[in-house]
């Protein structure tokens, strides 16, 4: 134990034992001063016996609690502070969550851009355009499919379909 750390080192282990009117949930094992090198903090369920869990609710919730302990402590080892640890990871958790919804959004309005943009494009009545203009119509048709999580194939499909709808006045 280091002098800042004032708690037993990790990792912390759990054990479950018999008692003579129940159940002890056993967390540590911790130093000891007494006849023993070692004790442990126990979560007692009274009157719930070994192998009774699953029929009891309150046996079922102190094994939960003291498994939470035992995962809490360990999940913290070396952090000194846990709360200030937390805090700032949700601080920054909540930080990348605005950023995230901020590109999101950037990114909703430069897609529909580029739809607008394609099916545009696709509507255009010179053939010779278009044919000098393949290699870009490909890649707005990969870059539409890429974002909305489709096939070229299906965007082009569709987008050839709406094209023909724009240009005898009948916007599907």
């Amino acid at each position: 134990m280091s002098a800042e750390q004032k708690h037993t080192p990790e990792p912390w282990s759990l054990e479950t034992v018999p008692t003579s009117i129940g159940t002890c949930h056993m967390i540590g094992p911790f130093p000891s001063r007494g006849a023993k090198s070692e004790t442990h903090a126990c979560i007692y369920a009274d009157s719930v016996r070994m192998g009774d869990y699953g029929h009891s609710a309150i046996g079922d919730e102190l094994r939960a609690n003291a498994e939470r302990i035992v995962a809490c402590v360990n999940a913290m080892a070396g952090v000194t502070d846990p709360a200030s640890y937390i805090a700032t990871l949700q601080e920054r958790i909540d930080t990348f969550s605005e950023s995230a919804a901020a590109y999101m959004a950037e990114r909703d309005e430069l897609l529909a851009a580029l739809q607008a943009a394609y099916l545009l494009a696709l509507s255009m009545p010179d053939c010779m355009a278009r044919v000098r203009g393949q290699p870009t119509y490909c890649l707005m048709r990969d870059t539409i499919a890429k974002l909305t999580g489709r096939e070229s194939e299906k965007v082009q499909n569709e987008y050839e379909e709406r094209a023909v709808f724009a240009k005898h006045g009948a916007a599907k």
